[in-house]
């Protein structure tokens, strides 16, 4: 089933880990739609991880920092939203406005068309 607002809610705790999951959204022309969220916690991972069709694919608001690994992201108003701590590796983003905004690229792997 598609969501229509949060596919993957982080609010509470540190040290989560999402892995593994297909997220697909209500489509970009909804624009509220979003694959994983993390508004509180640190030291969360989201790791090959597959989301499309969504306004947000991955929005993040950590104030310490978490790692965004490795994911798959496609055809969504924007890829990775971060806030100023957390840091990604790997990630691949497709047909995306806004492919990837704040956070910290570790490393030459993450890319975008």
């Amino acid at each position: 089933r598609r969501n229509s607002v949060v596919g993957v809610s982080l609010t509470d705790g540190n040290d989560n880990t999402v892995t593994n999951c297909f997220i697909a959204g209500t489509g970009n022309a909804a624009g509220n739609a979003a694959g994983i969220v993390i508004t509180s916690g640190n030291g969360d991972l989201l790791k090959n991880n597959q989301i499309c069709q969504c306004g947000l694919a991955i929005f993040s608001v950590s104030n310490k920092g978490c790692a965004i690994v490795h994911n798959y992201v496609a055809n969504s108003d924007s890829g990775l939203v971060l806030g100023d701590h957390d840091c990604y590796q790997g990630n691949v983003v497709t047909n995306c406005k806004t492919p990837f905004q704040g956070g910290r690229a570790i490393g030459g792997e993450n890319g975008s068309d």
